[in-house]
């Protein structure tokens, strides 16, 4: 059932990339999980068209991390992941010199809960990512 369930993005999500698009920034979706469910899932996604690059990988972790963003050709300096895990999505692009943020949802399962010292960036709402990449530069 799962797997045949339509795929609804969360609200802002549409808008929020094509602004980042539209300001110029290169978008990469990295994405953890089964390559056809993944795969299927980004497809029905509608916004897929905007990515540069779509890596769905089997581990988020820094060495990933660091193949992306090389194959990628930008500097971890110059990368930004926004994510819902602060294990996954976060600590790790810190790790290897990157940028993160958190936005996080009301379901996260349980193994990706960590203990943080509360500096992660965090946004209520994807909507919100624009402007703030905008007052990073």
């Amino acid at each position: 059932a799962m797997l045949d369930h339509p795929v609804d993005l969360l609200p802002g999500v549409e808008d929020a990339v094509t602004a980042l698009v539209d300001a110029g920034y290169r978008l990469l979706l990295v994405t953890k999980g089964d390559l056809h469910h993944q795969e299927m899932k980004i497809a029905a996604s509608g916004v897929a068209q905007h990515f540069e690059r779509l890596e769905i990988v089997a581990e988020k972790d820094t060495e990933t991390y660091r193949k992306v963003v090389a194959s990628a050709g930008v500097a971890p300096r110059a990368f930004c992941m926004v994510g819902n895990s602060v294990r996954s999505d976060v600590l790790p692009v810190l790790e290897i010199g990157g940028h993160a943020v958190h936005i996080p949802y009301h379901v996260t399962w349980s193994h990706e809960h960590v203990e943080h010292d509360g500096s992660v960036p965090t946004l209520d709402t994807i909507a919100d990512l624009p402007a703030w990449l905008a007052q990073q530069d």
